[in-house]
């Protein structure tokens, strides 16, 4: 379990000894720059990866029972997971109508990206994509996304992506609906589900998800299912 996040995770990746890695697998969870080694491992061993809460992150008073609870059942139970939307959240929003099943692949994605060309980037073909960001960027945040986006979406395979699932982000990102569904407007010819708001991403309480697991994903009018079924 990483302590916190950071900046240069991606640094350490040409050390690792992924061949001991695989023959020893241990349980690896993170957020934030830790999405540089979470892909990397799953890419490079094809182990389950988890997108959760650092150590310190447990340490957020808001709706942590809701951060425990997702924790739990994902590093300590084999069963199927229904995500559902905290208290903050007040519900998950459709962008984009769709049903699919399909493995996960995501994280933070200004680190995802800094893997592109690399031996540690993941296939994403045929995958469901978790995707979320921080604010780092201030007042261009939102232009900071959408190129970040676009860049992802031009690599090898983005044609076969089967769904899109975007966090909740900071409300300094500026994220609205509005702006999400221009953005997909302008680089999503897929028909496939697009899900916003979902409860991961650098803001609390947050879902754990599997990197290399499985999802269930069915989106409309009417509602939003999404369960992690392989974990």
């Amino acid at each position: 379990m990483a302590c916190i996040g950071g900046f240069n995770a991606n640094e350490i990746l040409p050390y690792l000894d992924y061949e001991l890695i695989k023959a020893n697998p241990k349980i690896l969870c993170g957020y934030s720059d830790i999405t540089a080694l979470l892909n990397a491992v799953h890419a490079k061993t094809g182990l389950v990866t988890y997108h959760a809460p650092h150590l310190a992150a447990f340490g957020f008073l808001n709706e942590r029972e809701y951060t425990e609870k997702y924790f739990s059942e994902c590093m300590m139970s084999d069963n199927s997971i229904a995500v559902t939307p905290s208290e903050t959240a007040q519900g998950y929003t459709t962008i984009q109508e769709g049903k699919c099943e399909g493995e996960i692949i995501g994280g933070n994605l200004c680190t995802l990206n800094l893997l592109q060309g690399t031996p540690y980037m993941p296939d994403i073909k045929n995958k469901v994509l978790f995707l979320e960001d921080d604010n780092i960027m201030g007042d261009y945040f939102v232009c900071e996304f959408d190129r970040n986006l676009q860049s992802l979406l031009q690599i090898s395979g983005a044609d076969t992506i089967k769904g899109i699932v975007f966090g909740r982000f900071d409300e300094s990102c500026k994220m609205t609906e509005d702006v999400v569904k221009a953005i997909i407007k302008d680089k999503v010819s897929l028909d496939i589900p697009i899900v916003f708001g979902v409860d991961f991403g650098h803001v609390f309480p947050m879902v754990s998800f599997p990197i290399g697991g499985k999802v269930g994903l069915s989106a409309n009018n009417s509602g939003i299912d999404i369960q992690i079924t392989e974990h």
